[in-house]
């Protein structure tokens, strides 16, 4: 195979795609700098051991760390102890996508809030036991998962939920849910519910957020994923972001793996039909607050025009949502039409992976 000297490092490599980029202007069709030195003022990490000319490309020493422990180690323990030069989204991509390693199914992956994405026999059972009658507060605690995750894992197993609820919730929320956020209802009233079943319980009742509420969080937080009051709406609300939301289209073409993976959990059929043709991934947790906690996690103000970002922040955008999004637990694979028409049904916004499973066993009998 010819070779290719970088103009830059003065490193010479095979002239493929693999180490250099393509360019049709050039002679020999490829670009005179490697991948590697073009992507230096590409990449912008928070924390300078990962910008070290030394540590971008993969040695052989690293390759087999992974190769004897990414199955059986936390992606956070496999960094601190023998990767601590690599951020853990490299470390999943080159897993994955070079050397094609999976983590085991008892392997449990911790998030910095001490939440975990892996699955151990016990978990499975206790959710078995418990997710039918267990308050999600209670759940959390002791399987370290959020509400979201939890959910998402029974919807896998089949396992319902027992939403059985009394007279004196069901008064609460009639009397409270159209004038109050979700949060101060649980810490006032149902400490024993979540959020999700909190708003499953006021749209089987009917009940909606009050348009001033609705309005007043969204100049509060700047969330875009909820409707404006009459007159509020495109440039006149105080959400507005130029148009075509360009930073969310951005996002969800990074996060191909999460869909994949997804598609992979679920054996490529649809949860609901178990059809294997025209899927698309529906988020048991909203994609708009995925971005948001992300945005506003960075320090970062949510903008459309991309060159607003430096390549490192949005880098960062990338790593820190495709985080997220495993954190959160994979999506849910549904046809187009049935994806349609459960929104159509329950909304686009505030629906409930409870309403996922009443919308499958309606659409079963």
């Amino acid at each position: 195979m010819e070779t290719k000297t970088c103009t830059k490092c003065g490193q010479e490599f095979p002239m493929s795609k693999e180490y250099f980029e393509p360019r049709k202007e050039s002679k020999d069709g490829f670009r005179n700098q490697c991948r590697d030195c073009r992507n230096i003022n590409r990449r912008n990490i928070y924390d300078d051991k990962y910008k070290s000319e030394d540590n971008r490309r993969w040695q052989q020493e690293e390759i087999d760390i992974l190769n004897k422990y990414y199955e059986i180690m936390s992606n956070n323990e496999l960094q601190e102890k023998y990767l601590n030069t690599r951020t853990i989204s490299q470390i999943i991509d080159y897993a994955s996508k070079k050397l094609n390693l999976h983590k085991h199914d008892d392997v449990k992956i911790y998030y910095s809030d001490g939440t975990t994405m892996g699955w151990t026999k016990e978990d499975d059972e206790y959710l078995l036991k418990n997710y039918p009658s267990t308050n999600f507060k209670e759940m959390e605690l002791a399987l370290g998962k959020n509400s979201f995750t939890i959910t998402a894992r029974a919807i896998k197993k089949g396992i319902q939920r027992d939403n059985k609820y009394s007279e004196e919730e069901i008064n609460i929320v009639k009397k409270y849910y159209a004038d109050n956020e979700n949060k101060w209802i649980i810490d006032n009233f149902m400490s024993s519910r979540s959020k999700t079943e909190i708003i499953g319980l006021a749209n089987r009742l009917g009940i909606n957020k009050n348009d001033e509420l609705i309005f007043q969080i969204r100049v509060d937080t700047g969330l875009k994923n909820l409707k404006c009051i009459p007159d509020q709406t495109g440039s006149n609300s105080p959400c507005w972001k130029g148009g075509t939301d360009v930073l969310r289209l951005y996002v969800r073409n990074h996060i191909r793996k999460w869909n994949k993976d997804s598609l992979k959990y679920y054996n490529n059929k649809c949860f609901i039909s178990g059809d294997s043709e025209n899927l698309i991934i529906h988020h048991g947790y909203s994609f708009k607050d995925i971005l948001n906690e992300t945005i506003k996690e960075l320090g970062l103000t949510y903008n459309n025009d991309l060159s607003n970002y430096s390549n490192g922040e949005l880098r960062n955008i990338i790593d820190l949502s495709n985080e997220k999004h495993y954190k959160y637990g994979f999506g849910i694979p549904l046809t187009k039409e049935l994806h349609l028409l459960f929104h159509k049904t329950y909304g686009f916004v505030n629906y409930t992976n409870e309403q996922l499973i009443e919308f499958k066993n309606n659409y079963a009998s």
